[in-house]
Formats: structure tokens, sequence, C-alpha cells
């Protein structure tokens, strides 16, 4: 099995979570909802709800193509260097927004082609800013 096709569930410390830094690795995030009279669990139960939630995906779900952590990445960085270059994300705090848009990257789950699609679309929008 080739590294970008390992899953693996990251859980933050009991007392304060996970680091942005930390979160920024990883492609997809989630959270246990729980009852506003009660909105904390201890770390052991959210891996237990979590390994729960596992067993019940199918697993050719799993399986699927999904787009490499390489190339990810590559999308990332040229994405958010293309969102600078035009304005949209300020140089002097360029995180404060592109973590939301990793997260929206991150439940689109891309394969391979879809990935390839967006990083089309970002060379040909830098292609024609050069122009």
């Amino acid at each position: 099995m080739a590294d970008d096709a390992v899953l693996a569930l990251v859980f933050g410390r009991e007392d304060r979570g996970l680091t942005r830094e930390e979160v920024v690795q990883c492609r997809r995030t989630a959270a246990v909802p729980t009852n506003p009279d009660f909105p904390t669990m201890n770390l052991a139960m959210a891996v237990g709800v979590f390994c729960f939630a596992l067993s019940n995906i199918s697993k050719t779900a799993i399986e699927r193509s999904r787009a490499g952590q390489n190339m990810i990445e590559r999308l990332h960085e040229h994405a958010e260097a293309l969102l600078l270059e035009v304005g949209f994300l300020h140089a002097n705090n360029p995180d404060r927004i592109y973590d939301d848009l990793r997260a929206i990257a991150g439940r689109a789950d891309l394969d391979a082609r879809e990935a390839t699609i967006l990083l089309g679309i970002i060379h040909q929008i830098e292609w024609k800013l050069r122009q």
C-alpha cells in the first residue's frame, strides 16, 4: 500500500487538542457532535466514537482512488500563491482564510483526476496573469 493510501486518525491532546500546524497536516477534520449540556468528551470516548463510525464504512469507499498527498500539497501551494498574487489573501496573515479553504478542499475528498483538473485551472490562470 502506498503511503498516500494510509488512513490515520489523529487525535489531539486531551487538555488542549491539536495545534494549528498539526491540523493543517490533516486532509480532513471532524468533530463529534455532543449534547450542549455535556459539550466535551474525554479522548477515550472520542476514539471509541470514531472507531465505531469507521467500522460502518464500506471498504470500497475507503479504496477510492484519492489524490496523493504530494499532489494535494502542490495544489494548496499553487492555490495559496495565486490567491496572494490576485489579492484575495492578505500577505500579513494568509492562513486566516486559507485554513478554511484547505478544510473545504479536504471535505471535497479529491481524487487524482479532480486534483489534476484544479491544478490545470490554476496553471492556466497563472499563465494568463503573466501575459
